[in-house]
């Protein structure tokens, strides 16, 4: 399994920590996450937020209706607590399946609500 099939497999395990509130679970796989990061960093030269920025997930900067706005700004800014459920209830008011572009949720899919939407 290459690194990034490693990091991949463990922002799984974390984000089912967290939708599972294993607190201990969640810490120790962020700190593998965290490890495995600075890994691929050592052998790109680029700073995490350059290879995240750079990765499959573009930049879309769509209109994030009022109705959510607070919501989603609250928890790009601080991730704890946000699961599926949380994202679900957003549907409603967009229109596409914010499912589709999360994939996961926790504080990896909180971050890619800053690419998602316009905040």
């Amino acid at each position: 399994m290459d690194l990034h099939e490693e990091l991949e497999a463990a922002r799984l395990i974390y984000v089912e920590a967290i939708d599972n509130e294993d607190e201990k679970t969640e810490l120790e796989y962020s700190e593998i996450i965290d490890q495995i990061a600075k890994q691929l960093n050592q052998k790109t030269g680029m700073s995490y937020s350059q290879w995240y920025s750079s990765n499959e997930h573009p930049i879309e900067d769509l209109e994030c209706p009022n109705e959510i706005i607070a919501d989603v700004r609250d928890f790009a800014k601080h991730p704890k607590g946000f699961t599926k459920e949380v994202a679900e209830s957003w549907n409603e008011h967009l229109p596409f399946n914010i499912h589709d572009k999360l994939k996961t949720y926790g504080m990896i899919g909180a971050a890619r609500l800053n690419k998602i939407f316009k905040l």
